[in-house]
């Protein structure tokens, strides 16, 4: 007789949401489902880089078949430009999503009359 173990847990990162463009100094606010497809319940640290460095992670525990959303932000600055590549990951899955249009956001003005002499 042989017994099949369960499928360890797997942690995929099923969607991640972002905005398509900003401005710099905006903050971008990320949120990505994170899907547990083994059998097993589990536990995993999700991590979140900009243009592949880690600003911050959080620890997900799941039950098998479970999923659950987490959310990051990030302050954009004037040296993001013209893009950055937004990165969630688990130990077993990566996505990303780029985020494009970082100019920095420039004085309006409104101008009701022009005078010439």
């Amino acid at each position: 007789m042989s017994v099949i173990a369960p499928v360890a847990a797997a942690f995929d990162i099923t969607s991640v949401s972002a905005p398509e463009t900003v401005a710099a100094g905006d903050t971008v606010e990320v949120t990505a489902t994170v899907e547990n497809t083994g059998e097993q319940s589990g536990s995993q640290s999700i991590s979140f880089s900009v243009d592949g460095e880690q600003v911050d992670s959080t620890s997900v525990s799941l039950d098998s078949d479970a999923s659950q959303q987490v959310s990051f932000s990030y302050d954009t600055t004037a040296n993001d430009t013209p893009s950055v590549t937004l990165r969630v990951a688990s130990g077993d899955d990566t996505a990303s999503s780029t985020v494009s249009g970082m100019a920095p956001r420039g004085a309006a003005f409104d101008s009701t009359s022009v005078r010439s002499p």
